[in-house]
Parts: structure tokens; sequence; C-alpha cells
């Protein structure tokens, strides 16, 4: 037999081996001990010989740990007790009030809605591109820290890349021109998959800009979660009458000093007063 060939498929045997037993435990692990199988071997190898294997393998580690972090996303637990979350070209609305975590609910949604990889745009009445960006770092952060996850920061570019945050002044600014706005974006090439609108007056909206919206989501087939303050926990009166037929899911975060609870009144368009997550009080993060 060639040398040469002799060479190479003790090189094969080595990265086989090894890749079926640390495929399971992170691409650097796998990195050093294909090294380390190949330097028992006595083969002096370049690594940079092997760079195709190891970017395959690191996309893979990717592809693997972003499949862990959406079973494990904070809006299972939500889903779950919410006939499943939203579908479709449906739209729902989160109500609390003013700073006790409307903004990071949906930024969880908006975050699974990456993890699926469709393209979020969330538009921002309240806060600045900066703050909104902040917020989806730190809620990347704390999921990352519940996973483990050494380098969450590589990966949370990689989740985040789909992200398209607008800013509008709500008082010169209205829902319908939101919608020509993300038509505008399609046209160029922006698909708009995923939709969170935050920091609208609720109580102040007409009719007609929430049905804009509604029509919009349904034509292109997006979920689309809204924020409204309101401190009032019945469904009646955390959400106007006249526009709650357009919202599939209401919930209402309530307080009462120790616990911070997530109460789900409508879902699957039905009131329900006996469902709910809690948040975390540090990290605001829907749990069980």
């Amino acid at each position: 037999m060639n040398p040469q060939d002799f060479r190479f498929i003790l090189i094969s045997n080595a990265l086989s081996q090894e890749t079926m037993c640390c495929i399971d435990l992170g691409f650097t692990y796998l990195k050093t001990s294909i090294q380390k199988k190949l330097n028992r071997l006595f083969l002096e190898v370049d690594l940079s010989l092997l760079s195709p294997l190891f970017s395959f393998y690191a996309t893979l580690e990717d592809i693997m740990v972003k499949q862990d972090l959406i079973n494990t996303s904070p809006v299972r637990f939500f889903n779950a007790v919410a006939c499943g979350g939203l579908s479709a070209g449906q739209m729902g609305i989160i109500t609390a009030k003013k700073g006790l975590g409307k903004t990071s609910v949906l930024v969880q949604f908006g975050i699974d809605a990456l993890l699926y990889d469709k393209h979020l745009v969330h538009v921002s009445f309240d806060q600045k591109s900066s703050n909104v960006i902040a917020w989806y770092e730190s809620v990347l952060a704390e999921m990352g820290k519940k996973k483990n996850i050494e380098d969450m920061n590589e990966l949370s570019e990689s989740i985040i890349r789909n992200r398209t945050i607008l800013n509008f002044n709500q008082e010169t600014f209205t829902l319908p021109k939101v919608v020509n706005t993300l038509k505008a974006l399609k046209e160029g090439g922006v698909k708009v998959e995923a939709l969170v609108i935050d920091g609208e007056d609720m109580d102040k909206v007409s009719v007609e800009d929430v049905e804009s919206v509604s029509d919009f989501a349904k034509a292109e087939g997006i979920e689309v979660w809204f924020s409204g303050t309101n401190e009032n926990a019945g469904l009646s009166k955390t959400v106007r009458p006249e526009i709650l037929p357009f919202f599939d899911i209401v919930a209402h975060i309530g307080s009462d000093g120790k616990n911070v609870m997530l109460s789900v009144l409508k879902a699957g368009g039905k009131e329900t007063s006996s469902a709910g997550v809690r948040l975390d009080a540090k990290t605001m993060l829907m749990c069980e």
C-alpha cells in the first residue's frame, strides 16, 4: 500500500471515530480531541487543512444549540398555557402597568421568532434603538446562562442578524404608516415574517388603525405582538372592547409583591381566567 494512502486511512479513521464520540460535546472539544487522536497516531497534520471540516461542525454545533434554545425557550412555557400560542395571521397583546416587564416579554417572543430563522421587525414607539438592542442582548444573555452556553455573544450575532428595528413617534406616525413602511421593506427585499409593536398608546389608537395591522398580518401570514399600558387585570378593562376582537391572545402582567405573573386572559379567541406563567423576578424570563 502506498504510504500516502495508509496515512489518509489513519487520518480518516481518527476523524470518524472522534466525530462520533464528540459530536454532542461541542466544536471546541471535537477539535481538541481530533488533534490528540492524530498526535497519538504520530501524525503531524496541519489542522488548517481540516478547516472545511471544522467549519462544518462549527455550523452544526450552532444549529444544535439553536434547536436546544428553541426547545427550552421561555415562549414554550407561555404557549403551553395559551392554546399553543399565536398562529399565522393572528395578533396578541401583553398589558401591564408601566415598567413591569412588557418589553421584556415582547423581546422573548421576538427572539423565539428569530430562533426559527424568521425575519423579525421590532417597532418601538417609546424607546431608542440602542435601548431595544440592549433588551435583546440582555434576554439572550440570560437564556445563554440557563443553558451554560460559553460563547453566547457569537451565537447571538447569528440569531439577531434577521432583526430590523424601527423607531417612530406615535404623535406623528400612525399604525397605517407603519404598515406602509413594512410594505416598502418587503418591496425592497426585506421579508417581514414576524412583527412586534411596542409602546403604542392602545387607549388612543383607532379601530381602523388596529384593523390595518390585522389585515397586514393576515395577508402576510405573520404573527404580531403588541404591548399596552394598563393596570387593569380584567379582560374587558385591560383592552378596549372595540379593539379586543382583533386580538386572539391577551395576557396581563401583574405582581402581588412577591411574584410577577403573566396571566392569560384570552387565548384561542376565547376568554380564559385560569392560565398563566410566572416571570422570573430577576431576569423577567417566562418560566414555569
